[in-house]
C-alpha cells in the first residue's frame, strides 16, 4: 500500500519514516511509493519497485506544492513513471537528499533519477543506473544545488539527448563527479542557468558539454575529458580534453563513486569548498595542501591492482579432430601487488585438454573435468604470466562456432574490470577436398602378349587435406602377370584396392 501524506486539522503536518521499506506499489498519475504535502523526515529506508502508469510523476517519491522532505540515507531504486521515475519535486515543493542511492530507475519520457520543479540539496549522494529518453540522471527545472555527488552511467534512450544533467532552471555544480552516461554529459536549456566548480565531466558517450541556447557558467577548477566543454571551461584551474582517470563506479564507504586512480589530475587540483567529500573524508586530505577534484578525496582512493587477461586460439577456424592451442597472457598492470590470485577457465565439452605449459610467474593448478583453475599468492606490479593450453576438438563435432572465456581476479580492488576477462572463439568447419584422377596407360596399341603399364595419378585441389582416401579399379580379366607399385589388394573378383590415407592440398 503507497503511503500519501497530507494535511489535516486532526494530525500533525509532517511525518517521519525510519528503517521502513516502501516496495511494488503503484499509482495511476503522482507518486507510486509515496506521496507527501507534508513535511516528511526519512532515514535509513528502501523505496523499491514502485511505479506509476505510463504519464505519472514520481515513481518513487511525489513532493507535491508545500511538500518538504529531508532524505538522509536511503535508497530509491527499480522505481517508474512517466516523469521522475525515482523521485519528483514538484512546484513550490522541496527536497534535501543527502546520503542516497537513486539507482536503476526508469522513466518513460523525462527524468529516470530525479526530476526538479522546485527546490532540490543534493549532497554526497550517487544518481546512476537509470534511464529515461531523455534527462535520464536529473533533470532540474526549478533551483537545485549538487555537491559532493555522483552522477554515473545513466542512459539516454535517445542517444542525441542528455544522458547525465539537463539545467533547465537554475543549479550550482560543486565537486559533483559526471561520468559515463550514454547521451551528453550537461546540458543547459534556454534560459537555464548552471554554474559549476570544482567538477570532473567524463567520458560521456554523447559529448561532455551540449552548448545550448545560454552558455554554462565555470567558476573554474573543472575537468572535462573531451574539447566538448572547451567553450564554458575557460577559468583558472579549468582542464580540456584532459583524461581525468577515474577507476570504475566502486561501492566505497557506503556510496557509489569513482576514486581517483594515480596521477591524475584532479589531485589536490581544487579549491577547498566543502569540508567533506561524498564519503564523508576530510578535505583536504591529510597532509594535503589543496582539495582535489570531483566528489572524491583521494584518501577514498586505495593503491590498486589492475589485472588483465587476454586470450587467444590458434588456428582460428579449424576442423573436427585438429589440435588447436589456446593462449592466456595475464598481467598486473596496477600500482600495488596483487594477492590471492585466481585465474579460471571453463573449457566447452567439444575439446579435450591435451597438454597445459605456465610460464612466467608460479601458479598452483587445480581440474575438475575441464573446469581449470590456477592461483597464486601474489603477483608483483608488472609481472607478466603466460598459460598454453593444447587441446583437441572433438572428431564427432560436426560445425560451429566453439566460444570460450577466462577470467582473472584478485583479492583487492581493481582499477578496470573491463579487462579481467576474455573470450577466444574458434569457427569448426567440415574439412572440404577436391580429390581428382587422370588414368592413363602405355602404350595405346600392342600385341597379344605384350605389355602395358596403367598409371593412376591423384591428386587433391583442396582446400582442405583428404583423410581417409580408398582407390578402387576393376581389372579386366584379359590382363595376366599383375606388378603392383603400391601397396594393393586384389580381391577375389578382381577389384584392386588401394589405400592411399591422407592427402594434403597439391602444390
Amino acid at each position: 500500500m503507497r503511503l500519501v501524506m497530507i494535511p489535516s486539522k486532526w494530525s500533525s503536518n509532517s511525518v517521519t519514516l525510519t528503517n521502513s521499506t516502501i516496495l511494488s506499489n503503484s499509482a495511476v498519475f503522482y507518486g507510486g511509493g509515496l506521496y507527501t504535502m507534508l513535511d516528511l523526515y526519512m532515514t535509513n529506508s528502501t523505496i523499491k519497485s514502485n511505479s506509476t502508469e505510463a504519464n505519472g510523476s514520481g515513481g518513487g517519491l511525489f513532493v507535491q506544492t508545500n511538500g518538504n522532505v529531508y532524505l538522509l540515507n536511503n535508497k530509491f531504486y527499480e522505481n517508474t513513471a512517466g516523469y521522475g521515475g525515482g523521485i519528483y519535486v514538484d512546484n513550490n515543493g522541496s527536497a534535501t537528499v543527502s546520503n542516497t542511492l537513486i539507482y536503476s530507475n526508469s522513466a518513460t519520457i523525462l527524468g529516470g533519477g530525479l526530476f526538479n520543479k522546485g527546490t532540490l540539496n543534493l549532497y554526497q549522494s550517487a544518481i546512476f543506473a537509470n534511464t529515461a529518453t531523455r534527462s535520464a540522471g536529473i533533470l532540474n527545472m526549478g533551483n537545485a544545488d549538487v555537491v559532493n555527488s555522483t552522477v554515473s552511467s545513466n542512459t539516454a534512450l535517445n542517444t542525441n539527448l542528455e544522458g547525465g544533467i539537463n539545467v533547465a532552471g537554475s543549479m550550482n555544480l560543486t565537486n559533483t563527479t559526471i561520468v559515463s552516461n550514454t547521451g551528453y554529459g550537461i546540458v543547459q536549456e534556454s534560459g537555464g542557468n548552471l554554474n559549476i566548480k570544482n567538477s570532473v565531466v567524463a567520458y560521456n558517450n554523447g559529448g561532455n558539454c551540449a552548448i545550448g541556447a545560454t552558455p554554462i557558467t565555470s567558476l573554474g577548477y573543472n575537468i572535462s575529458s573531451d574539447n566538448s566543454c572547451d567553450f564554458f571551461f575557460t577559468q583558472p584551474g579549468d582542464l580540456v580534453n584532459t583524461d581525468p582517470l577515474l577507476g570504475a563506479l566502486q561501492f566505497i564507504n557506503g556510496t557509489y563513486l569513482h576514486p581517483l586512480l594515480m596521477n591524475s589530475p584532479a589531485l589536490e587540483a581544487g579549491t577547498c569548498e566543502v569540508a567533506l567529500d561524498q564519503a564523508g573524508q576530510a578535505r583536504p586530505a591529510p597532509m594535503a595542501t589543496h582539495c582535489d577534484i570531483g566528489a572524491v578525496e583521494s584518501p577514498l582512493a586505495p593503491a590498486l591492482a589492475d589485472l588483465a587477461i587476454s586470450k587467444t586460439v590458434n588456428p582460428l577456424v579449424a576442423v573436427p579432430g585438429q589440435i588447436i592451442t589456446y593462449t592466456l597472457t595475464f598481467s598486473n598492470q596496477g600500482s600495488v601487488m596483487a594477492n590471492n590470485l585466481t585465474l579460471g577457465d571453463n573449457f566447452p565439452p567439444e575439446v579435450t585438454l591435451l597438454s597445459v605449459a605456465i610460464s612466467g610467474t608460479s601458479l598452483t593448478q587445480n581440474a575438475m573435468g575441464n573446469h581449470y583453475q590456477w592461483q597464486a599468492a601474489t603477483m608483483p606490479v608488472g609481472a607478466v604470466g603466460q598459460i598454453i593450453v593444447t587441446a583437441q576438438i572433438s572428431p564427432t563435432f560436426s560445425s560451429g562456432i566453439i566460444a570460450n572465456t577466462a577470467d582473472i581476479a584478485a583479492a583487492q580492488l581493481d582499477s578496470n574490470f573491463a579487462d579481467n576477462s576474455s573470450t577466444a572463439v574458434v569457427n569448426v568447419v567440415m574439412p572440404k577436398a577436391d580429390l581428382a584422377l587422370i588414368k592413363s596407360v602405355t602404350p595405346l596399341m600392342a600385341a597379344p602378349g605384350e605389355t602395358v603399364t596403367y598409371t593412376i595419378e591423384l591428386s587433391n585441389n583442396g582446400p582442405d587435406t583428404a583423410t581417409g582416401i580408398q582407390l578402387t579399379d576393376i581389372v579386366p580379366l584379359e590382363l595376366i602377370n599383375l606388378d603392383w607399385q603400391a601397396n594393393v589388394t586384389l580381391t577375389p573378383r578382381r577389384v584392386a584396392v588401394w589405400q592411399s590415407g591422407d592427402h594434403q592440398p597439391t602444390p
